[in-house]
């Protein structure tokens, strides 16, 4: 379930990164990989352990909407 901050803005909550994830076929290691960052960020973002910051939380969903709606992208992921 996604969580607002103050302003109303939605942030993407560990469960709802890691649903997406799955449901692309990504691992944790995958997913860090394609947005620059660490598999152990990734663990702990999915764990509650870390908050997502607004930027990153932008950017990991428009990885997603990418991958989604992309076979190609999908093929790399894959490979």
């Amino acid at each position: 379930m996604p969580r607002w901050n103050d302003e109303q803005t939605i942030y993407l909550s560990g469960e709802e990164i890691r649903e997406r994830r799955k449901a692309l076929g990504l691992s944790q290691k995958k997913l860090a990989e394609l947005l620059g960052n660490y598999q152990s960020n990734v663990a702990r973002w999915e764990l509650g352990k870390a908050i997502v910051s607004k930027v990153m939380s932008d950017y990991i969903k428009s990885v997603f909407e990418g991958l989604e709606g992309s076979e190609e992208a999908k093929n790399k992921i894959a490979a």
